[in-house]
């Protein structure tokens, strides 16, 4: 089981005694804590809070600790010491409001948690920002684990909260959520209005927010009652229980403390052997009348000796990379050498080279008389010394019965062993264990052995007190009885052993007298091809060959080239390793389509040296970029016609026409696969007569018509569609309007021209904007568009705008400029930003670049 809180705490300092109690009441394995002003000294502070518990956490480093009165807010995550996981930290270099961690249950199961700490203001476009940061890792880390999401996301997504909440807020809450597949564990099950986690509004604003996948796992989930602690914020802790059906390896525990005997003095010694008595008479009370009994008395005393060892004997932690021969005997000659080096170095004493020889010495003697018995070399190595060194290596004769004998020998055994039981009224041989053997058997164990599954070392007996081999001695008798072992002695660790891959296959099946063996894979064309036939893998494998193929282009100092070059490179190389074999991709999915998608809007805004949050129809409109989904579905309608022009004789074109007849004449029968997709694409764009005149002629376009013929259909449906899709949208408004003069590209190709690499990737930035309102980053003042602000209107630029206005009118003419500055704010934003169309009258063509120049140069001082 998993346990996790989360809070929005008010003052870590101040909030240190609820906190400590909060830990106590819940005894939660993870604590979510969100903190409105965290300072770097708090998260120092957390780590002294409690001694169980390890802290991880991201402060404000915007808040001014003199004057402020409430910073944006901090994160952190507190998870025990004694967690029996691998815990590894995910940073968030973007933003201050998420941190992560990730929860090893094992080699192939990871579960990650984010503490999230939303904006509390009213501007929806930080929010929207802030929320945008956490669904990139929500969606990344959700292909590898289920994913949990607590915090305060200062919004609620009930119904009943809405007339007390921030609705739009909510609506991008709601949204988030259903994109994700997260489901809000607290608020579908606290679903009375009377639940709430925000005291002053009475709202639910803390969330736990789980995977589909986990959600099935929730045992518990409740936000703990007003009153139950003291608190000293105005938010509610949310206490939520997991139970995680997978149990974690012991090599990937991070607690691996063990008694540690041979620290143990005669003293700790004695009062594990007292207090082994003690338990001892409580364990004898026990009934033992059946087989659940025996288990329930076996498993109480392996965790009693436990018990009873971590409180009377030294603790000492296991380290796994000593040397063999590193014994206690070798550690003082080498603390000695050690010791006489540094006396001699340090003091410069002439004497103490003599010391440090003969320490030296010792040391080797004492390594050598260990390592000469000791097979220091790997076995592999042995097997593989030249034949000068004679080895004895024993190896067995194997054959069909080269165990025989010893089969033989254990069956005769067996066989004695039950014929005496049958007389002696089921016992063994010799009738009931007796005492006497039990303490022989005990004092002839051997120490310093490693433990079982159970943790449980030969030492926890061999020093345990006389009255607990009296309950050894009931348990073995009763084994006898019963005729069964514990069911807590069987419990094993298996490490399975890597011993390569095999190369024959599992699945075979017998066809006439030969074998064939069934392959759920093969390559064709070099493509591995599954059973399923699902493009999902393929298209995966395809992003990050591209992404490979990219870096290796962008290491070469592609940041020095102008994106247009570099885009001609990525159509060149990348495009074609990525889009191999797409047209075996049959049935692609609205998740492909995004995989592509994301694919290559990465690259182009990397490209381009753009913000992760800019918009993507911008980026591939400004490199002309065609979308990867239109590419395929271009190979797809060539692939048709090598398809349609192959020879009637080969056997693929019969394949093809009959699939082709049978597809069209039998509408009962579903079919699947690359027919069935490119008719799709030929209605999509109004091409199908094509493919009908071809079934009733034969008669299909040549290459360079049919490529002409596809390329103008798609183009113009992709071209529409575009413009529509930014016709609609507020953020697009400039964008449009700075490029319908110029076209999508104009700023790259006014680098290309000019070389001003720098100032053209300025303006680009510029140009990407989307309008926005705001505090101006210059001056502070609130205004409606914060460029065009600053370009005509800010105060901070006031002596740089009239240094551009001077050297206009320079280049011009003073009526050029009385023209331009008698327009609107807007108007002339967009001139200085390269749309010069309404006046090119004015200008002749020498003088449009060195104004362009000007211009430019002027939008350098803009910081958005």
């Amino acid at each position: 089981m998993l346990s996790l809180v989360t809070w929005n705490v008010r003052g870590i300092m101040s909030s240190s005694v609820c906190l400590s109690e909060l830990f106590k009441y819940t005894n939660c394995d993870i604590a979510v804590l969100s903190e409105h002003k965290l300072f770097n000294h708090s998260l120092q502070f957390l780590n002294t809070l409690d001694n169980n518990y390890h802290s991880l956490g991201i402060a404000d480093t915007s808040v001014n600790i003199e004057t402020s009165k409430c910073g944006k807010g901090g994160v952190a995550i507190m998870y025990k010491k004694t967690l029996k996981f691998n815990i590894k930290p995910i940073n968030c270099p973007v933003s201050e409001r998420i941190l992560g961690i990730e929860i090893q249950c094992n080699e192939n199961y990871s579960i990650f948690v984010f503490s999230v700490y939303l904006p509390a203001d009213s501007n929806i476009q930080n929010y929207k920002y802030e929320m945008n940061i956490v669904e990139d890792y929500v969606s990344n880390f959700s292909k590898f684990g289920p994913v949990i999401v607590a915090g305060d996301f200062n919004t609620s997504c009930r119904v009943t909260d809405l007339d007390r909440t921030n609705v739009n807020k909510s609506i991008v809450f709601s949204d988030f959520m259903l994109r994700n597949n997260i489901i809000p564990v607290n608020a579908s099950t606290l679903r009375d209005a009377s639940s709430f986690t925000y005291i002053p509004t009475r709202t639910l604003l803390d969330y736990f927010l789980v995977s589909e996948e986990l959600a099935t796992d929730v045992i518990s989930c409740e936000n703990i009652p007003e009153g139950t602690l003291s608190l000293t914020s105005d938010h509610l802790p949310v206490f939520l229980k997991l139970s995680i059906p997978y149990v974690c390896n012991s090599t990937n525990s991070c607690n691996n403390v063990w008694p540690s005997w041979r620290k143990a003095s005669e003293s700790s010694l004695g009062a594990y052997n007292e207090l082994t008595n003690k338990i001892a008479d409580q364990l004898l009370d026990l009934p033992l009348c059946n087989l659940s009994d025996l288990d329930t008395l076996a498993c109480k005393l392996t965790d009693k000796l436990k018990d009873c060892a971590n409180e009377t004997i030294p603790s000492g932690s296991f380290n796994p990379k000593p040397k063999p021969y590193w014994s206690d005997k070798v550690k003082q000659a080498h603390t000695a050498e050690r010791f006489a080096r540094w006396k001699w170095i340090n003091q410069a004493d002439p004497e103490g080279r003599t010391f440090l020889l003969t320490s030296n010495t010792n040391l080797r003697k004492t390594n050598s008389g260990i390592v000469n018995v000791l097979p220091i070399m790997p076995t592999w190595t042995i097997l593989t010394v030249k034949s000068t060194k004679q080895l004895n290596v024993y190896t067995p004769t194997e054959n069909a019965k080269f165990d025989s004998d010893f089969k033989a020998h254990v069956t005769e055994f067996v066989d004695r062993t039950l014929e005496s039981c049958a007389t002696n009224n089921g016992l063994l041989p010799g009738g009931e264990i007796t005492l006497y053997e039990i303490e022989t058997v005990v004092r002839n164990l051997k120490l310093r052995k490693a433990p079982g599954y159970d943790k449980l070392q030969n030492e926890h007996v061999r020093y345990s007190g006389s009255k607990l081999h009296t309950v050894i001695l009931r348990i073995f008798n009763a084994v006898i009885r019963f005729g069964r072992i514990p069911l807590c002695w069987k419990h094993g660790l298996l490490i399975p052993l890597f011993k390569g891959y095999r190369t024959e296959l599992d699945l075979v099946f017998n066809l006439g007298d030969k074998s064939v063996n069934i392959s759920t894979e093969t390559k064709h064309l070099g493509i591995l091809r599954t059973v399923d036939l699902s493009p999902s893998t393929d298209i995966q494998h395809s992003c990050r060959k591209g992404r490979n193929a990219y870096f290796a282009i962008a290491g070469t100092g592609s940041c020095l080239l102008n994106p247009l070059t570099v885009c001609g490179l990525y159509n060149k190389i990348v495009i074609p390793a990525v889009l191999y074999g797409c047209e075996l991709w049959n049935g692609i999915k609205p998740k492909d389509i995004r995989c592509l998608e994301t694919f290559q809007h990465f690259i182009v805004k990397h490209i381009q040296g753009f913000p992760k949050r800019t918009r993507s129809d911008m980026c591939e409109s400004m490199t002309n970029l065609e979308r990867l989904p239109i590419l395929v579905e271009k190979r797809k309608l060539m692939f048709l016609y090598k398809l349609c022009e192959m020879k009637a004789q080969s056997l693929t074109k019969q394949i093809f026409i009959y699939r082709l007849f049978q597809y069209f004449g039998d509408t009962s029968r579903k079919q699947h696969g690359f027919i069935p997709d490119v008719t799709n694409i030929l209605s999509k764009y109004s091409l199908l007569n094509f493919l009908n005149s071809y079934m009733f002629t034969g008669c299909f376009p040549t290459k360079l018509q049919w490529k002409n013929i596809v390329n103008g259909a798609i183009n113009q449906h992709e071209k529409h569609r575009k413009e529509e899709r930014m016709r609609s949208d507020n953020d697009f408004t400039r964008f449009l309007r700075l490029s319908e003069n110029n076209g999508y590209d104009f700023i790259w190709q006014y680098a290309k021209y000019t070389g001003r690499l720098r100032t053209a990737k300025h303006v680009a930035k510029l140009w990407s904007t989307p309008p926005t309102s705001g505090n101006c980053n210059l001056c502070g003042h609130f205004v409606q568009d914060t460029l065009y602000h600053q370009i005509t209107m800010c105060t901070e630029l006031q002596t740089q705008r009239h240094l551009l206005y001077k050297r206009l009118s320079e280049m011009t003419s003073d009526n050029f400029l009385y023209t331009l500055l008698s327009k609107s704010d807007e108007y002339v934003s967009c001139f200085l930003l390269g749309n010069h169309e309404a006046l090119l009258d004015f200008l002749t063509p020498e003088h449009c670049l060195d104004v362009l120049n000007e211009g430019f140069s002027y939008l350098t001082y803009c910081r958005l």
